[in-house]
């Protein structure tokens, strides 16, 4: 097992092929649907970039139910995540460089993935709900006042637009360095499960935000 996320993320070893441990990784769920939706959101995802020579998509090989669960079957990518990319001191120096390309291939799915619309009153109430349901699951009571200040930072989305939840933060990317006389950067996206909709900045905050990597100067230049 590779993570802790909701869904159970594992890579494949095989002493008898070797090469099978750096190319497949399995994602288990319950839900078939769930597995269904991310199969077609990935097929899409290619069709969008396919002439963007430096953007990949994690490829679907094959879907497997066993005892009840669904195992998603990808092949993984060499390079390395994007976070570790970033936690990186000897990378400062690349880091703004990859920081820009990786936001330019967010926006380029977060504007074709899925339909554009612009943030209205209820949107805005729905997605005060649903973050104040993420909060007081974790067992944290909301005063009035939290709630209030909710309220008042999602009301500020009002007329956004509001886009296809890629779900961007850094360990949702692979990075690969290119041989060559000038040097490139491959970037993968991973994870296309379902999600709902959110305005735009959300996921650029949650590639930016999501660890202390990014420095004051370099965030104040890409936003």
């Amino acid at each position: 097992r590779v993570t802790n996320a909701m869904r159970s993320v594992y890579k494949l070893d095989n002493e008898v092929f070797p090469a099978v441990n750096k190319t497949l990784i399995s994602i288990r769920s319950k839900s078939k649907d769930e597995m269904i939706y991310e199969q077609n959101a990935i097929i899409k995802a290619k069709e969008i970039v396919q002439n963007h020579e430096c953007y990949r998509i994690i490829e679907s090989i094959h879907t497997e139910c066993i005892d009840g669960s669904y195992y998603h079957v990808l092949r993984r990518k060499s390079g390395e995540i994007l976070l570790s990319f970033l936690e990186d001191r000897n990378n400062r120096n690349q880091q703004l460089a990859v920081l820009k390309d990786t936001t330019q291939f967010l926006q380029l799915l977060q504007f074709n993935m899925d339909t554009v619309i612009s943030c209205d009153e209820k949107n805005c109430e729905n997605l005060t709900m649903r973050l104040a349901a993420r909060i007081t699951d974790n067992g944290i009571t909301l005063s009035d006042c939290v709630k209030y200040s909710l309220a008042e930072v999602c009301i500020s989305f009002l007329f956004l637009p509001v886009v296809y939840n890629k779900d961007s933060h850094p360990e949702n990317w692979i990075i690969e360095r290119t041989n060559g006389f000038q040097q490139k950067y491959i970037i993968t996206a991973l994870d296309f499960q379902k999600k709902a909709a959110v305005p735009c900045v959300f996921d650029i905050a949650n590639l930016m935000r999501y660890g202390d990597y990014i420095t004051e100067e370099n965030e104040l230049i890409l936003l």
